[in-house]
C-alpha cells in the first residue's frame, strides 16, 4: 500500500482540506495545472534517469564536505592559536618586566625580610620575599620592552604607508590630528609609566592581576551612552526596548563603572600599605587610568561633541594613524630615556648601548645601567631580544588569528572564549612557576631566571587572598569583561573589513588581549549604517491571530536592502547543452530563492534572502525578413530554446513535470516569452529582431541596463532616498548563453558587493569547459591567469576585465556619470571599433574604473563556460581579445592622472605595475622568437647562430605577410601548421634546458629562473586544490608558447581590421529529434575537423573547389542572376521609407504578396480589417506552445520606442561610411603592426647582437660564480638577464599577492561553510550534527528545499538482513509505486515547488496532530522518502521550540485552505478574454492566401517563389547578397 495512501480517524474538514492539497504522496489533484506531469499509459511504468543529471559545477559539491572539514580543523588552529599565543605573549612580558630593577623588596605582609624567602611573626603569620631589591638593570631588557611596544606602531606605520601608496585617501583636519596625538601621547606615557615603573615593584602574580584594571574610561562613558544603542548595535536589534530595561541597564552601567574604579583605588590602596611608598602607590592607579584613554572612540556613542570627532578621525583614519604611530614610537623612546638616562652622559650612552656601564643613573639617582651583565646561567647574551622576538610574533599571530576568526563568523568560539580562558590559563602556569623548584627553568641548556620557588605553597595561595589580592583581581577581571559584553553578542557579517571589527589599528603590546576585548568594535557610525547596514536585509513575518498565511506574497519581506538581482544571459547560436547548461543554472537559484521565501515565511528565520528574475536577451532571433514585413517566424536557434526548457528541467530535478508555455508578448524591439518557473520566479526571453533594434552583445546589455535602471527602478512610485539604497542592492548578473554555476557562487559575489558598497562589479573564477587539445590549454592559461594576474589586480588595485559570463554589477554604480550613458555610444573612429565592440566587458570595467568604482576577483565564486574546441574559433576568439585588451589597457594608462585621482584604489604604483605589463606582453613574441632560435642552435650546434635566425625568421614572415594579403582562412591554415611545428620544436627547449641544467647546474640563469617559474606554477596549482589537475595541462601550455604568445599575436594584431565576431558564427541549430542532418565526410575532411574544430574546408577546400568545380558559373552569370533577383525584389517588396513599421506599409505590404495559389477554397467570413491582421506570423507559430498572449503596457511601449530611436535603431548601411571605417581599420592596423614589429624587431637585434659579439668580446659577459666545483659558472649578458629580470619580478609580485588573496579567499569560504556539511558524506557524524537543538538558517533553507523536491512515491518495505533482497524489494516497491499513479483516473499531482512545499507541509502537520501535538517520532516511515537530515532538523525544532507544532499545523491548514479556495474559484470563473482575440498560425496564413491577388500571371508568382526560395536560402546559409557579388574576390 502506497504510503500516505490511507489515512484512518482523521475525517475533519481540516482533515479533508490537508489531504486536498497533499503533497503527491497522496495521489489528489491540487489544482489546475496548464503543464501536469507527462501523461503515460498504466502499463508505461518503466524510465531512465537523466544523462546530465551532473551539470559540471554541481560536481564540486563533494568540496563542500571537504571545505566543511578544512572549517572545523580551521576553527581548532584559531582556538590553539589565539589561546596559545595570548598566554605566551603575557608570560614573556612579565618574564621581561622581572628583570628590570626594583627599589625595594617586595614581600607578603608588612614585615621587611632580608635574607630569607619566609619568616613567620608571633601570630603565625607567613611572610614571603617574592621579589628582592635590586638596582641593576641590564639595558637590553628595557629595549627588549621597547621594541615590543613598538612592534605595532611599526606595523601600522607600514601598513598606513602602504595604503597611501596604492589608495587614495582623505585628507587630514587639525582637530581630529590634535585629539588623536594627545590620546596616543596619554596612553603612550601612562603604558611606559606601568611597564618601566609599576610592573618592575611587584612580583609577576600581583602585576598579572593588575592588568585587569585598564578599563577605567570606557567604564565611564559607558555610563553617558545613548538608551537605544545600550548594548550590541551589532546584533541588529533595532526593537525598542521598554523603559524600565533602559533604567536597569543605566543602574548596571554605573554600578560597573564604581566597581572597577573601586578596584583601581584598592591596588593602590594595598601597594601602599604594603610597600609603604607613596610613589608606587600614585603612578599604579595614574598609569591605569592613562593606559585606558586610547579606548575612548569605542565608548562615546553618547556623548555628541566626541562622537562627531570620532567620526571625523575614522574618516581620516589612514594618515591619522600614521602621524600617531610616529609619535606613539617617539614617545615610547622619550619616556624610556627619561626614566633611565638621566645622571650624565655616561648614563645616556649606557642607554642607548653604546657605553657598557653608568652608575648613579634614572629619575631617582640610584640605579647601574649596564650593557652586559655577568651573568652565571648559560644563557645567549641576547636572550632578551630573543624573548622580545617571540612575544612579537606570538602577539601578531593572536592579532591576525583574532581578526580571521571574526571575519568567518566563528567570534565567539574562537575569539571570545579563548579571551576569557588566557588568563586563568596564564594564573595557572604562574602559579606552577612558583610552586616547582628552577629545574623547570631550564629550557635547551639555558637557566631562565625567575621567581625563587616557595616550599609553603598552600600558606602562599592564603596569604595572598588574606592580604585581598586575589579578591581584587578577580573583581578586575570580572568587571572587565562585563564592560566588554559585546564580544558575546557578535555581528553576522561576512568578511567584514578590519575597520569594521576593530576602533584602533592592531593591538597593544603589552596588554594584548585586553586591547584586542577593548578594541572589538560594539557600535557602528551613523555614516557607516547608512552606506553598509548589518542588519537583517528581510522583514521576517510573524503569524498573528487574524492573518492570512501566504507563502507567495513577498510584499511584507522585502526591504530598500533586499539584494533584487536581474539575471541578464545573452544568446546568438550556443548549441542545446550550452542552452541546457545555462538553463538548469537559473532553475537553481529558482529552487534556491524559493526555498529562502518559505523558509523565512513558514519558520520565522532571518537568513540570507534575495529576490531576482531571470532574463535571456537573445540576439537575431527571427528569420531573414524586410523591416516592415510580418510574414517571419523565429529562427531554429529559438526554437532550440523552446525545445531544451523542459529538458533542463527534466536533467536538473528528475521530475516529470513541464513548465506552462510562456506567455507571448510582441514588443517594439521584436517579441518576449515569459514563463513562470517552479519556484514562481520569472523567466523572460527577448526575443531582438534585428530589422527593429541594434544587434549585439554590447547593445543587448543597454537594453537591459536602460530597461531594468532607468525604466523599472526609476519609474517606481518610492522616496528619492528609497530609490537610492535600493539602486545600491540592485545587482546585475551577466551571463553568457552556456555558463553553469551554483547558487552559492552568486551569493560570495553578492558577499563581496556588502562588504564594500565602493564595489562596481565582481567577477568569480571561470572554469572552461569541454574537451580536446584548445581546452586542455585554456584550462591551464585560465588558471594561471586567475591565480596570479587576476588575484595581483585585485589585491595591489583593481581587476580590470570582470568577464561577461559570469559577472555581478551594482546598480547605482551603472548609474553613475559617463557609465551607462558613454557606453551607448557608437563607434565612429577606428580604434572605437577595436575598443568598443570587441571586447565589450573590458570596456565597461575601463568605465567603473575611470568613474571611480572598484572591481574585484572572488576566487571562491566558480563558474563554468564552454571553450573553444577549435583552433580556428579560438584564435577568432583571441583575435577579439587581445587588441580589446591593449586598448583598454592603454586608454586607463593614458587617462592615468584622472584614474588616479577619481579611483582611491588605483595609485601610481599599480600604473607602474600594468604598464610593465603591457611592456612585457609587447615584447613576449620577441622573446619566444629569441628563444626558438636558441633552441635550434642547440640542437643543431654545426649550424652558425645566424643561420638559425634565419630559419626562424623564414615562417614568421610568411605569416606576416599572409595576415596582410591572404584571407583569414589561409591564415589560419597556415597558423595551425605552424603551430605544431613550433610545438615539436619547444622539445628541442626541453633538450636545452636539460643540457644547461646538466652543464651549469644552479649555477645558470636560465636554471635558475626555470625552477622559480615551476615552483611558482606549482605552489600555486597547491594553493587551489580544486583546480589541482590543471597543473597536469602545464606541459602542453608549454609546448603552445611559440604559437600562443608569437603567432597568436602577430595574427590579432595582423587581423585588427576585422571586427566580426568570429565565433559561433558558422554554427547551425540542432533540428528537432528525428531531423538531425548527416553531412557525409571523408576520412581526411574528418581529421581535419578534428584538428582545426571546423567542418569548412578552409584553404584546402577552396583550393579542391577551384580544382574540382570548373562548372561553377563564371562571373558573368552571377551578374545576371543578381540583376534578376534585384528586379524581383523592387516588383515584390516596396523599400521602407523608415526605421519603424506602420500599420498602413504592413498592410500594403500584405496585398502586394497576394498571389494566387492552387487548393480548395474554404469559405469563411473574416473581417478585412480583423484584430489580428498587424500580428506577425511568429507570435502565432505553434511551436511556442499554447500560452497566454499579452500585451505591453503602454508607458513601456513608449520607453521601448524612446530607447530605440535614441540609442538602438539598426545602423544604416552608408557605403560611404564603410568605406571609410574600412580604411580606418588598415590604417590603425597598419600602425599598429609598425610600432609593434619595430619594437620586437629592436628587441631581437640587440639581444641577438649582443649574443654574437659576445662570443669574442669576454667583458660584455658577467661570470657567474658556482661554489660547485662539479659544475660549471654560466656567463650572461647584463642586457639579456634585465629583460628576464622584469618578467622575474613581475612573477614575484603576483606570486606574493596570490598568497594574499588566497588568505581572503579561504576566509570567505570558512565563512559560508556549514560544518555540518561533514554530515552528507559521514553518515553517523550526520546525525549527531543534525540531531542538535540549535538550528541554523540555512538548514531551514536546506529542510524547505528537501520538502519542495519530487520525490518518486515509494512503498514501505520491511528490511531484512540481505542487501540483495531489499534492493529487490525498493525496486518492485517503486515499480507497483508507478502503475498506482499511472491507474488514477486524475493524477494531477502538485508541479510547482510551493505546491509540492505545502502538500508536503501539510502532510507533517496532520501527523504531528495525530501524534498529539510532538513529532512522530516513531512514524519516521511516513516521511522516510526525505533525507535523513531533514527528518532530524523537523525533530531539533520541534524540540528546541515548544509552540513549533502548533505554528506548522496552523500554518498548513492556513495555506491549504487558501489554496483550495483558490482552486475552487478556477473551476467556477470564466476565464478572462484575452485583451485581443488572436487566431491560430494556419488560419491567418489561409486568411491571407485567400486574399491573393486572382489578377497575377504566372510569370509573376513563379518570380515571387523564386525571391522567397533566395530568401530562404539566404536565412539557411547566411549568404549576403554583396558577398555573392563579390565572389572571387581576395578578403583584406
Amino acid at each position: 500500500m502506497a504510503t500516505g495512501t490511507d489515512n484512518p480517524g482523521y475525517v475533519s474538514e481540516e482533515a479533508d482540506t490537508v489531504n486536498r492539497v497533499s503533497s503527491y504522496d497522496n495521489n489528489v489533484h491540487s489544482g489546475r495545472r496548464t503543464s501536469p506531469i507527462e501523461k503515460a499509459k498504466p502499463w508505461d511504468i518503466f524510465q531512465e534517469d537523466a544523462k546530465t543529471s551532473l551539470s559540471t559545477s554541481s560536481e564540486y559539491e563533494i568540496w563542500k564536505t571537504i571545505n566543511a572539514i578544512v572549517k572545523l580543523f580551521t576553527y581548532i588552529v584559531f582556538i590553539g592559536l589565539i589561546l596559545g599565543s595570548s598566554v605566551m605573549s603575557k608570560l614573556c612580558i612579565f618574564y621581561m618586566t622581572y628583570h628590570l630593577p626594583i627599589h625595594d623588596h617586595f614581600i607578603l605582609g608588612k614585615e621587611q625580610i632580608k635574607d630569607n624567602n619566609t619568616a613567620h611573626n608571633g601570630n603565625n603569620r607567613v611572610r614571603f620575599l617574592l621579589k628582592q631589591k635590586d638596582l641593576i638593570v641590564d639595558m637590553k631588557w628595557v629595549w627588549s620592552l621597547i621594541l615590543v611596544m613598538w612592534a605595532p606602531y611599526v606595523f601600522t606605520a607600514m601598513s598606513c604607508t602602504w595604503r597611501m601608496i596604492t589608495k587614495q585617501n582623505k585628507s587630514v583636519q587639525v582637530l581630529p590630528v590634535i585629539v588623536a596625538s594627545l590620546v596616543e601621547i596619554i596612553h603612550s606615557i601612562g603604558l611606559c609609566v606601568f611597564v618601566f615603573l609599576v610592573l618592575p615593584n611587584v612580583d609577576p602574580l600581583l602585576g598579572f592581576f593588575v592588568t585587569f584594571s585598564v578599563a577605567v574610561i570606557p567604564a565611564i562613558f559607558r555610563i553617558f551612552e545613548r538608551k537605544e544603542q545600550n548594548g550590541n548595535a551589532d546584533t541588529g536589534n533595532d526593537s525598542t526596548q521598554s523603559t524600565a530595561m533602559k533604567v536597569v541597564k543605566g543602574v548596571l552601567n554605573c554600578v560597573l563603572a564604581v566597581v572597577h574604579i573601586t578596584t583601581v583605588a584598592l591596588w593602590a590602596l594595598r601597594t601602599y600599605t604594603q610597600q609603604d611608598n607613596i610613589t608606587n602607590a600614585i603612578l599604579l592607579p595614574v598609569s591605569l587610568v592613562l593606559i585606558s584613554v586610547t579606548w575612548w572612540e569605542n565608548y562615546v556613542s553618547g556623548i555628541k561633541g566626541l562622537a562627531t570627532i570620532r567620526r571625523n578621525i575614522r574618516e581620516q583614519r589612514v594618515k591619522i594613524d600614521l602621524i600617531t604611530s610616529v609619535i606613539k614610537i617617539i614617545t615610547t623612546l622619550v619616556v624610556p630615556a627619561v626614566i633611565f638616562a638621566p645622571g650624565g652622559d655616561d648614563c645616556a650612552a649606557t642607554f642607548f648601548l653604546t657605553k657598557k656601564n653608568a652608575t648613579g643613573c634614572s629619575i631617582y639617582g640610584t640605579m647601574t645601567l649596564e650593557d652586559v651583565r655577568d651573568a652565571t646561567s648559560s644563557c645567549s647574551a641576547q636572550l632578551p631580544f630573543l624573548v622580545a622576538a617571540v612575544c612579537i610574533l606570538c602577539s601578531a599571530v593572536c592579532y591576525g588569528m583574532s581578526k580571521a576568526c571574526c571575519k568567518v563568523r566563528a567570534q565567539i568560539p574562537c575569539f571570545s572564549v579563548p579571551m576569557l580562558f588566557s588568563t586563568p590559563v596564564t594564573f595557572g602556569l604562574i602559579l606552577l612557576s612558583y610552586s616547582v623548584s628552577n629545574i623547570n627553568g631550564q629550557f635547551l641548556g639555558c637557566s631562565f631566571e625567575w621567581v625563587q620557588p616557595i616550599p609553603e605553597f598552600s600558606d602562599f595561595l592564603l596569604q595572598f587572598t588574606v592580604d585581598y589580592w586575589i579578591p581584587i583581581g578577580v573583581f578586575g577581571y570580572i568587571t572587565l569583561f562585563c564592560i566588554v559584553d559585546h564580544i558575546w553578542h557578535p555581528s553576522d557579517e561576512r568578511l567584514a573589513r578590519t575597520y569594521r571589527l576593530f576602533a584602533k589599528p592592531l593591538y597593544c603590546g603589552i596588554l594584548l588581549d585586553q586591547s584586542l576585548i577593548l578594541n572589538r568594535k560594539r557600535v557602528k557610525e551613523a555614516h557607516i549604517e547608512t552606506k553598509e547596514k548589518n542588519v537583517s536585509r528581510v522583514n521576517v513575518p510573524h503569524l498573528g491571530d487574524s492573518d492570512v498565511f501566504d507563502l507567495r506574497d513577498t510584499t511584507s519581506m522585502r526591504k530598500d536592502d533586499t539584494p533584487m538581482i536581474y539575471v541578464c544571459a545573452t544568446m546568438w547560436h550556443e548549441s542545446e547543452n550550452e542552452m541546457i547548461q545555462m538553463l538548469r543554472s537559473v532553475y537553481r537559484l529558482d529552487e534556491d530563492q524559493s526555498a529562502r521565501r518559505k523558509a523565512i515565511k513558514t519558520f520565522e528565520t532571518d537568513i540570507d534572502y534575495y529576490e531576482f528574475e531571470a532574463h535571456i536577451f537573445f540576439d537575431d532571433a527571427f528569420q531573414p525578413h524586410k523591416d516592415g514585413d510580418v510574414d517571419y517566424d523565429v529562427n531554429d536557434w529559438v526554437k532550440q530554446l523552446l525545445r531544451v526548457i523542459n529538458v533542463a528541467l527534466r536533467d536538473e530535478y528528475n521530475t516529470p513535470h513541464t513548465i506552462p508555455a510562456p506567455t507571448r508578448t510582441e514588443t517594439p524591439y521584436g517579441g518576449r516569452l515569459v514563463w513562470t518557473l517552479q519556484g514562481g520566479n520569472t523567466l523572460t526571453v527577448h526575443l531582438k529582431d534585428k530589422m527593429k533594434i541594434r544587434h549585439r552583445k554590447r547593445w543587448s546589455q543597454v537594453m537591459y541596463l536602460y530597461y531594468f535602471l532607468a525604466n523599472r527602478l526609476m519609474s517606481e512610485q518610492i522616496d528619492i532616498n528609497q530609490k537610492r539604497v535600493r539602486a545600491d542592492n540592485t545587482f546585475l548578473l551577466a551571463l553568457d548563453g552556456d555558463v553553469d554555476f551554483q547558487p552559492e557562487a552568486l551569493r560570495m559575489l553578492v558577499d563581496r558587493m556588502r562588504r564594500d558598497p565602493n564595489v562596481g562589479a565582481a567577477c568569480g573564477r571561470i572554469h572552461p569547459i569541454g574537451s580536446g587539445p584548445m581546452v586542455w590549454y585554456q584550462k591551464f592559461e585560465y588558471a594561471v591567469s586567475h591565480w596570479l594576474q587576476k588575484a595581483t589586480e585585485h589585491v595591489i588595485g583593481c581587476v580590470l576585465c570582470s568577464p561577461g559570463c559570469f559577472s555581478l554589477f551594482r546598480g547605482s554604480a551603472m548609474m553613475d556619470d559617463n557609465v551607462m550613458k558613454r557606453y551607448t555610444t557608437t563607434p565612429t573612429e577606428a580604434r572605437h571599433y577595436v575598443q568598443y565592440d570587441q571586447g565589450e566587458d573590458r570596456w565597461l570595467c575601463t568605465l567603473l574604473l575611470q568613474q571611480g568604482y572598484r572591481v574585484e576577483y572572488c576566487a571562491a565564486s566558480d563558474s563554468f563556460t564552454y571553450a573553444p574546441e577549435g583552433f580556428y574559433e579560438f584564435f577568432n576568439q583571441r583575435r577579439r581579445w587581445t587588441p580589446s585588451t591593449m586598448a583598454n589597457t592603454l586608454d586607463l594608462l593614458q587617462d592615468w592622472k584622472s584614474v588616479t585621482r577619481k579611483n582611491a584604489d588605483i595609485s601610481c604604483l599599480y600604473i607602474i605595475y600594468q604598464m610593465a605589463l603591457m611592456a612585457s606582453s609587447v615584447i613576449t613574441p620577441g622573446t619566444i622568437f629569441l628563444l626558438i632560435v636558441g633552441a635550434i642552435n642547440v640542437a643543431f650546434p654545426e649550424m652558425p647562430l645566424f643561420g638559425a635566425l634565419i630559419l626562424n625568421l623564414v615562417p614568421v614572415a610568411v605569416f606576416v605577410l599572409l595576415c596582410f594579403v591572404a584571407k583569414t582562412n589561409i591564415q589560419l591554415a597556415y597558423a595551425a601548421i605552424i603551430s605544431i611545428v613550433y610545438s615539436l620544436v619547444m622539445m628541442l627547449v626541453i633538450v636545452g634546458l636539460i643540457q644547461q641544467a646538466a652543464t651549469f647546474g644552479f649555477c645558470s640563469t636560465a636554471t635558475i629562473f626555470l625552477v622559480i617559474v615551476t615552483g611558482i606554477f606549482f605552489v600555486a596549482a597547491i594553493l587551489h586544490p580544486q583546480e589541482l589537475t590543471c597543473i597536469i595541462h602545464g606541459f602542453l601550455y608549454f609546448l603552445a608558447l611559440p604559437a600562443m604568445s608569437m603567432i597568436l599575436m602577430i595574427y590579432s594584431l595582423g587581423n585588427l581590421h576585422v571586427v566580426s565576431w568570429g565565433t559561433r558564427e558558422t554554427k547551425q541549430a540542432a533540428p528537432p529529434p528525428g531531423q538531425q542532418p548527416e553531412k557525409k565526410m571523408n576520412a581526411l575532411q574528418k581529421m581535419w575537423t578534428r584538428i582545426t574544430g571546423s567542418d569548412e574546408g578552409g584553404a584546402w577546400d577552396a583550393l579542391c573547389r577551384c580544382v574540382c568545380c570548373s562548372s561553377t558559373a563564371s562571373k558573368d552569370q552571377l551578374d545576371q542572376v543578381m540583376k534578376r533577383l534585384e528586379k524581383i525584389e523592387a516588383a515584390v517588396v516596396e523599400q521602407p521609407t523608415g526605421p519603424q513599421r506602420s500599420d498602413s506599409n504592413a498592410r500594403q505590404l500584405r496585398q502586394r504578396r497576394q498571389i494566387s495559389l492552387p487548393g480548395e477554397v474554404i469559405q469563411e467570413q473574416v473581417d478585412k480589417n480583423g484584430p489580428f491582421d498587424s500580428d506577425p506570423y511568429w507570435i502565432l507559430d505553434p511551436d511556442l506552445g499554447e500560452g497566454q498572449f499579452k500585451d505591453l503596457d503602454g508607458s513601456e511601449v513608449t520607453f521601448w520606442k524612446e530607447l530605440i530611436e535614441r540609442y538602438l535603431l539598426p545602423l544604416e548601411e552608408n557605403k560611404e561610411q564603410q568605406e571609410k571605417i574600412k580604411n580606418d581599420l588598415l590604417e590603425l592596423r597598419n600602425k599598429t603592426c609598425l610600432f609593434f614589429f619595430l619594437i620586437n624587431g629592436l628587441f631581437i637585434i640587440l639581444i641577438f647582437t649582443l649574443q654574437m659579439v659576445s662570443d669574442y668580446t669576454p667583458n660584455l659577459k658577467i661570470h657567474l660564480p658556482c661554489p660547485d666545483p662539479t659544475f660549471q659558472g654560466d656567463q650572461f649578458e647584463p642586457i639579456s638577464i634585465t629583460f628576464m629580470l622584469v618578467f622575474g619580478v613581475l612573477l614575484v609580485i603576483q606570486f606574493l599577492s596570490m598568497f594574499v588573496h588566497r588568505l581572503s579567499t579561504f576566509l570567505h569560504i570558512t565563512s559560508i561553510t556549514d560544518v555540518r556539511d561533514i554530515g552528507k558524506t559521514l553518515r553517523k557524524t550526520k546525525e549527531k550534527l543534525a540531531s542538535d537543538k540549535e538550528v541554523k538558517g540555512e538548514e531551514y533553507v536546506e529542510l524547505t528545499k528537501d520538502l519542495q523536491r519530487y520525490h518518486e512515491d515509494e512503498l514501505e518495505i520491511e528490511e531484512t538482513s540481505d542487501p540483495f533482497e531489499n534492493s529487490q524489494k525498493v525496486k518492485w516497491a517503486r515499480i507497483q509505486s508507478r502503475r498506482h499513479i499511472r491507474q488514477q483516473a486524475e493524477a494531477d499531482t502538485p508541479t510547482t515547488f510551493d505546491e509540492r512545499f505545502v502538500g508536503n507541509l501539510a502532510r507533517l502537520a496532520q501527523d504531528v496532530e495525530q501524534s498529539g501535538d510532538s513529532f512522530p517520532n516513531d512514524r519516521e516511515k511516513t516521511i522516510h522518502r526525505y533525507r535523513k537530515k531533514s527528518v532530524k532538523t523537523l525533530k531539533s525544532l520541534n524540540e528546541s521550540s515548544p509552540h513549533f507544532t502548533k505554528s506548522l499545523v496552523r500554518k498548513a491548514t492556513l495555506m491549504a485552505k487558501r489554496m483550495k479556495e483558490e482552486r475552487q474559484q478556477a473551476d467556477q470563473s470564466v476565464p478572462d478574454a484575452p485583451a485581443r482575440k488572436r487566431a491560430p498560425a494556419e488560419r491567418v496564413r489561409d486568411k491571407h492566401r485567400r486574399r491573393q491577388d486572382q489578377s497575377k500571371t504566372a510569370a509573376d508568382t513563379e518570380d515571387v517563389e523564386l525571391y522567397e526560395n533566395f530568401k530562404g536560402l539566404k536565412g539557411k546559409d547566411e549568404i549576403e547578397v554583396d558577398s555573392i557579388g563579390n565572389a572571387g574576390h581576395t578578403e583584406m
